[in-house]
């Protein structure tokens, strides 16, 4: 092989510029591959901005609709008269020492023991501990053999049953009266469920889906720190008919650890708080807006498996709960039930809460842009594994 000086001039030049024209190819190959990942990244950057915008708007639009719903309903003058056929008859099996008859009592505590222990305990990946949830009133205990264990219907369709064969009439006939309406309802607003609560010691008077929630009492019952508690306490509190509160998702033990918020408006009649009507509200109707309909590889937001935090998109505040808690349950249960832990006897799990600088939400855009302008690279501190 020829030395480089043994070379000619003119084969001494042809390879310099060959090495020129190739280092300037290199060159500009490098500069429009960065500019291409820089346009790239801008545009991608706008996309998930857009779909940040569209699905906080639409949110905050379902959320506002709720509080019209909520404060609609309970002025309405059969909420209102319902109300106060529920809270007497409530009354009257108190003061009458109504209670289960025959087996009624064992009925109850082993729908506690077989259905509602083991449905909690696989919603919430912890001892239900179901025993310590049976109510000790005799008239709660009567309506929840008749409404709940007793009812023939499963799990999830309680609600179908409209008046028990027999007992105390006093109960039966204005829930037979109010149930159907209260019942189409909830199926029109596609909400959980559906709560009459008396004011005064906060017992649930009424509900669509018969939980068993149902005639506890949220002052000191054994849901009285759950957010459905949060919620009546601050309504109950209300002045006007156009007040109400919604409190954030959390784990809610009478629906087997399920995420649920609620949102409660004052049912008032003279000028007096009556009552409190509450939605509960079920975590699809979010998960459909911010999930796209768990298509998120379409939206651009990866794939269900292995979720894109560079392109995520959370809602942080009061409410609701946060993208990445709605999708991580939906993709990964067992994420959820590490994250929660019980909060004190008697309460069921919750999820962590966000802060919130100002009040209503917060939008964002995952680490993304915060990473790309400290130029490292996106972490994932902070987040569920």
């Amino acid at each position: 092989m020829p030395r480089l000086r043994d070379l000619s001039i003119r084969a001494k030049l042809l390879l310099t510029l060959l090495g020129i024209g190739g280092l300037s190819v290199g060159i500009m190959g490098w500069i429009g591959y960065s500019s291409a990942r820089q346009r790239l990244e801008s545009e991608a950057l706008g996309r998930l901005a857009g779909v940040q915008a569209n699905k906080a708007n639409a949110v905050e639009a379902y959320v506002e609709d709720l509080r019209r719903q909520v404060v609609t309903t309970s002025k309405d003058d059969q909420t209102v008269r319902a109300m106060q056929k529920f809270r007497s008859a409530f009354r009257v099996l108190d003061a009458r020492n109504a209670a289960p008859i025959g087996g009624g009592t064992a009925a109850v505590r082993t729908y506690y023991e077989d259905e509602f222990g083991p449905r909690l305990e696989e919603g919430t990946g912890t001892d239900g501990a179901a025993a310590s949830y049976v109510p000790e009133e005799g008239h709660i205990q009567y309506l929840q053999n008749k409404y709940i264990a007793s009812n023939p219907h499963p799990v999830g369709e309680k609600d179908r049953l409209d008046r028990p064969g027999e007992g105390w009439e006093v109960y039966h006939v204005p829930h037979a009266r109010y149930h159907d309406a209260f019942r189409r309802l909830l199926h029109a607003f596609n909400h959980a469920d559906l709560f009459l609560v008396e004011p005064d010691n906060g017992h649930v008077v009424y509900s669509v889906q018969k939980e068993v929630d149902f005639g506890t009492s949220l002052l000191d019952g054994p849901y009285r720190d759950s957010n459905l508690a949060e919620a009546f306490r601050a309504a109950r509190g209300a002045e006007t008919g156009d007040a109400h509160r919604m409190v954030d998702f959390a784990a809610y033990g009478p629906s087997h650890g399920t995420p649920a918020s609620f949102v409660a408006s004052p049912i008032m009649d003279a000028g007096e708080v009556i009552g409190v009507l509450v939605f509960q509200v079920s975590v699809g109707e979010i998960n459909e807006t911010l999930t796209g309909g768990q298509d998120w590889a379409a939206e651009g937001s990866g794939r269900p498996e292995k979720p894109s935090w560079s392109g995520q998109i959370a809602e942080c505040g009061p409410t609701p709960a946060s993208f990445w808690r709605i999708r991580m349950r939906t993709c990964r249960p067992s994420a959820v039930r590490a994250m929660t832990t019980p909060r004190s006897t008697g309460s069921m799990p919750s999820t962590p809460r966000f802060s919130s600088r100002r009040s209503g939400w917060r939008r964002s855009i995952g680490p993304w842009r915060a990473a790309r302008a400290g130029r490292r690279k996106p972490t994932t501190e902070g987040k569920p594994s």
